[in-house]
């Protein structure tokens, strides 16, 4: 079961240009054991919004589809950030007080006994979690801290399943692939 970090969701979306280890990783999982933090949702609305101010009116709107079938698609799988989550990012952040949405999904993730998926493994590796970076697939977990102990029903181990196939790209519409086109971001 894994937490899917927003660098992964978007290098997935670049399709057949992703890495090969964001690819593999997702033509490995499947669907119902992979999960968004909502702090993930907000940082593409973030970068949407940028991309919107800079001007770039076209690719906002096919990145405005794009996450609103991302959003869809995961559904009851975007996870909130709720009260226990809170409770484990207050007692995350003396560990290092940056990177304080990356804590919130890291507490997210140790809430729920999932393996955050991300490039980014130095913004987590101090909390605890169970790590895989995607992009060069590799799977690590330092022993979870002391103050902190999984309550979920998750299975505590990691496992990938071929996905029968399926390409990582999965928002795909007309021609060619969603939201993807010469010269987009």
């Amino acid at each position: 079961m894994s937490l899917i970090d927003t660098i992964v969701i978007s290098e997935a979306r670049t399709c057949d240009r992703a890495e090969a280890g964001v690819r593999k990783f997702w033509q490995r999982s499947r669907e119902e054991t992979m999960f968004l933090p909502v702090q993930a949702v907000g940082e593409l609305r973030q970068d949407l919004e940028l991309i919107r101010r800079r001007g770039d009116l076209s690719q906002g709107l096919l990145l405005e589809g794009w996450l609103g079938m991302l959003i869809r698609d995961f559904g009851d799988r975007i996870l909130a950030f709720d009260a226990d989550s809170s409770q484990v990012w207050w007692k995350l952040r003396p560990l290092s007080p940056h990177n304080p949405v990356d804590r919130q999904i890291a507490s997210i993730a140790l809430i729920s006994d999932l393996t955050v998926v991300t490039r980014d493994i130095a913004n987590f590796e101090e909390t605890g979690v169970r790590l895989l970076n995607s992009f060069v697939y590799e799977l690590r977990q330092k022993p979870i801290q002391n103050f902190f102990t999984p309550t979920s029903s998750f299975p505590s181990s990691f496992y990938f399943r071929r996905l029968n196939g399926r390409s990582p790209c999965r928002w795909r519409v007309g021609p060619g692939v969603f939201p993807h086109s010469p010269g987009s971001v």
